[in-house]
């Protein structure tokens, strides 16, 4: 697993609070760009990061199930 799926996971609850329904990107165990459209927060985070590793995905609402 990468580090920034590692840090997805064990941050869930936080990132539900403060992105909850949104897009985020996540490098260097931090996110870096969120938004509702993926493109647009993929882009914005290749802007920022280069080609260095990111991990883009939906935050689910504090209520959604999630399975992983």
């Amino acid at each position: 697993m990468t580090e920034e799926f590692l840090y997805f996971k064990r941050h869930l609850s936080e990132l539900e609070k403060r992105y909850g329904g949104e897009v985020i990107a996540i490098s260097d165990k931090k996110v870096i760009a969120h938004g509702k459209d993926m493109n647009k927060v993929y882009e914005d985070a290749r802007t920022i990061v280069g080609n260095k590793h990111i991990f883009v995905t939906e935050i689910p609402k504090e209520k959604e199930l999630l399975i992983l």
